[in-house]
């Protein structure tokens, strides 16, 4: 991978890992999730209330992800290195099986 930018930074591979961390987590919260768009709320302090509450959400789906591959049934891993699911969607997608 090349990585180009107008900073130098001794680990831009570190940068870069944070910035798609950030990425994956707007994700979650908008179309691949909790669907943060569809609330269609405008008032800050609104939006403010439900954001902490996403987050809280995320923190807990993400830490659940983390627990249920280490004691339950880990995921497997690709080629790449990476797991064949986030930690995020391996819970949504259980809860989601669970309530429908």
């Amino acid at each position: 991978m090349i990585l180009a930018g107008n900073h130098r930074f001794s680990q831009p591979q570190e940068i870069y890992g944070r910035r798609w961390e950030i990425e994956h987590l707007f994700q979650c919260l908008k179309g691949r999730g909790f669907h943060l768009e569809e609330t269609r709320l405008t008032r800050y302090f609104r939006i403010k209330k439900v954001m902490a509450l996403l987050a809280l959400a995320f923190c807990w789906a993400h830490k659940t992800g983390e627990w249920k591959h280490q004691a339950v049934k880990p995921l497997k891993t690709k080629k790449h290195g990476r797991l064949e699911q986030s930690l995020f969607h391996y819970v949504m997608d259980y809860l989601t099986n669970s309530l429908l």
